[in-house]
């Protein structure tokens, strides 16, 4: 299965070029936060758990897309059914259609038609609007729902940590 690709940036190397000493530790070698700023590549345990995000994110995408494209297929069918034409693909737009990953085709103006046409539903008047339009719309509705803000403060701590719990 091909699992979505990332990158990972190391800052290792360039500060120990900077003659910057990083010291940091982990609890254990799952604790992998500071790996970027002491080494210059994954370690096992943290390419472990980078592989099980990115396959979990992908898994999760896939999902949706059966739910919505093949929703009589339900549950691991659809998944599977989305799972191998990801091995297969990638498609055109008609081959897109012919598998049932979208629902048409068509030119810009064919939807304008669509949705001004009287005989297609539409009303001569309606005007278009494009993404700029619902940006703003959204960030007016945005700053209507706005709540009042509170002060948060930083306390740095230094020391171990231990378990507080009483037998």
């Amino acid at each position: 299965m091909r699992c979505s690709g990332s990158t990972l940036p190391f800052y290792g190397r360039l500060a120990k070029w900077l003659g910057i000493e990083v010291h940091a530790e982990a609890r254990n070698e799952y604790k992998s936060f500071v790996q970027p700023y002491i080494d210059e590549g994954l370690t096992a345990p943290q390419r472990e758990n980078h592989t099980q995000l990115l396959t979990d994110l992908n898994d999760n995408l896939m999902t949706y897309i059966a739910r919505n494209r093949y929703p009589a297929q339900p549950g691991q069918a659809g998944l599977d059914k989305v799972k191998a034409m990801s091995l297969t693909g990638p498609y055109t737009a008609s081959q897109s259609v012919k598998n049932g990953l979208l629902s048409g085709t068509c030119y810009r103006q064919d939807i304008i038609d669509s949705v001004t046409s009287p005989d297609d539903g539409g009303d001569d008047s309606r005007k278009i609007k494009g993404f700029y339009h619902y940006a703003k719309t959204m960030e007016r509705a945005a700053d209507k729902s706005e709540r009042e803000t509170m002060d948060i403060g930083v306390v740095y701590l230094q020391g171990t940590s231990q378990s507080a719990c009483l037998d």
